[in-house]
């Protein structure tokens, strides 16, 4: 998914070197570095559930 993320931003950042005047590719990038922020900020909530629980099960088995 990051890969895909990557290569839309460089698509939209190499169109907007040729048109750099152009509000539609300018709110291109915006939207598509708030997907991204959007999508790690979910996947960094995940790991840090996914860490909870490995912490919760690493206590139950020292006891």
């Amino acid at each position: 998914m990051e890969e895909s993320w990557d290569k839309a931003l460089a698509e939209a950042d190499s169109a907007l070197t040729l048109y750099p005047d152009s509000v539609v590719l300018q709110n291109a990038v915006c939207d598509i570095l708030v997907l991204q922020f959007e999508a790690r900020s979910e996947e960094a909530e995940r790991l840090r559930r996914e860490q909870k629980e490995i912490e919760a099960l690493a206590m139950e088995l020292t006891y």
